[in-house]
Order: structure tokens, then sequence, then C-alpha cells
């Protein structure tokens, strides 16, 4: 898709890209832009400005498998898909109005249960533990004491939280790049679980 934003060329294309490959899939002329891509499998996206003189180091956004991010910015620039995952990526992008006021806010909340079977840890929310669609924070509140696992996309353990203090408040706010997954269980094992919300945000 290509648009004519303020007199400024504006492209975005639709790519299939194989594992470990690079692709183009915007570029901007000049003037201000605003950019979404979707991706079925987990990539790494890279924003590359240049001035008259050179060209700077690349801006990089990890995008989730089955997810969306949306950035904007001003000058001219070529945005790139790098597959990361061992399957062909599919990428769709789209490139929308500019909004001087900045990204509007992105909520998505959801419900869920702690595995209950001794205290196992299993993902948070409806993504596979991944961040929802153009979100970048997990906001948790919990019934009872819980702990927290994050995960890169090679499986290696990154964060793993202690227990809170009894008299703490059960809440957690947590920044989320899409490529770490997010698992969570109860402190100790009960028959039931733990009910907790896991609110995903946009920062």
């Amino acid at each position: 898709m290509s648009c004519d934003n303020t007199n400024n060329v504006v492209q975005s294309f639709d790519r299939a890209v194989p594992a470990g490959d690079t692709k183009l899939v915007g570029r901007v002329e000049s003037g201000k832009w605003r950019f979404f891509v979707e991706s079925d499998q987990a990539v790494k996206v890279l924003i590359r400005q240049n001035s008259t003189l050179s060209t700077f180091s690349d801006k990089q956004i990890y995008l989730a498998a089955n997810s969306a991010i949306e950035f904007q910015g001003s000058n001219s620039c070529k945005i790139f898909v790098l597959n990361e995952s061992g399957a062909t990526a599919n990428i769709s992008t789209y490139d929308a109005e500019y909004l001087p006021a900045g990204l509007e806010p992105v909520e998505f909340a959801e419900d869920g249960l702690t595995t209950n079977a001794l205290a196992a840890f299993g993902v948070i929310g409806t993504n596979n533990g991944f961040p929802q669609p153009y979100c970048n924070v997990l906001r948790i509140y919990a019934s009872a004491q819980f702990r927290v696992k994050a995960s890169d996309s090679n499986g290696n353990e990154v964060l793993l939280s202690g227990t809170q203090p009894v008299d703490e408040s059960l809440f957690y706010e947590l920044d989320c790049p899409q490529n770490l997954k997010w698992e969570i269980r109860e402190n100790t094992s009960s028959a039931s679980g733990i009910k907790y919300t896991a609110i995903w945000l946009r920062r």
C-alpha cells in the first residue's frame, strides 16, 4: 500500500520473509509517518533512518508471533523485517496518518487462574504468554502471593521474581518487550490455584 502523506511518498509492502532473511516492508522519502506491522512469526522490525550524509544505526523493535506493533516518526527512513524464527514469516503492513498527539493508549485485560499442580508455571494470557498486540507493559493483580518468570525467544530464563512480602500489595508492573514469554505460578501449591488479572498496556 502507498499513500501521498502531505505530499511525501510513504509506501508499505506485504511480504513473505523466509527464516533468517531480511526484507524491506516500508519506505518514506520525507515528512511524518505512521506504520502498522503484523506477523505470524517472531520477527524483529528494523527502522533505518538516513540523513543527507549518512545512515544511522537501526532502531529495533521485537514483534511476537501472531501479534502487531504500531510506531511513528518523521524524516526519511526504510523499514525492514528480520525473521529470527525457524519458519517463513507472513508480514502485513499498513501506512496510516501521523498522529500529532502521539500514539493512542492501548489496554487489554484478561483474567486467569494459575496452574495448581505443584505450583507449576503456566503462561499468562491468551497469546501463549507473549504480549497482546501493540502492548509493551504487563500489569498483574492477584488474589494471593505469586511468582513471575520471563523467557527469551530461545527458551532461556531471563527473569524469575522473588515472593512478595505478605503485607505487600499483590500487584506487579513490568516492561515486557514482545520477544519475552511470561509465565506465572502461585507461591505455595494449593488445590485451587490463585486468580489473577493480567492487563497488557502500551507505554
